[in-house]
C-alpha cells in the first residue's frame, strides 16, 4: 500500500504546484512550458479546481480509500487521452503532448502498485 499512496502523493503535489502557478501567476507558468499567456481567467478557474482536486486526493490518501484510488486512474488515463485529442486535432498547444507523457507516467504507476498490491 506504501508505494500506491507514495504514487498518490506525487500526484497531489504535482497537481498542487500546477494548480496554484496557474491561479496566481499564470502568466509566469505558461511560458515556462512553452504557453501564450493569456488575460483569461479560465486558467486561474482551472487552477482552483486542480487545488480542490488535489485536496481530495489528500483526503482519500489519508483514509486509504482504495476505490478512490481505482477511480483516479481511470479518470487520469481518461484526462491523458484527451490531452492527447487535442493536440492531435490542433485544438491545443503540442506542449499538451508532454502534460500526457507525465500525467500518464504518474498514473501508470499507480495502477501498477494498485495491481502489485492486488487492488486493482
Amino acid at each position: 500500500m506504501k508505494n500506491v499512496t507514495n504514487s498518490l502523493y506525487v500526484q497531489m503535489f504535482y497537481m498542487l504546484g500546477m494548480g496554484a502557478g496557474f491561479l496566481f501567476m499564470p502568466n509566469v507558468v505558461l511560458p515556462i512550458f512553452g504557453l501564450q499567456t493569456t488575460t483569461e481567467v479560465w486558467i486561474r478557474v482551472l487552477g482552483a479546481l486542480v487545488i480542490g482536486f488535489a485536496g481530495y486526493y489528500y483526503a482519500c490518501i489519508k483514509s486509504e480509500h482504495v476505490p478512490y484510488f481505482k477511480a483516479t486512474v481511470y479518470g487520469r488515463y481518461w484526462f491523458c487521452g484527451c490531452l492527447v485529442v487535442l493536440a492531435a486535432l490542433q485544438l491545443g498547444d503540442p506542449m499538451l503532448y508532454v502534460f500526457a507523457a507525465v500525467e500518464t507516467s504518474f498514473t501508470v504507476w499507480t495502477h501498477v502498485a494498485l495491481k502489485k498490491a492486488n487492488l486493482f
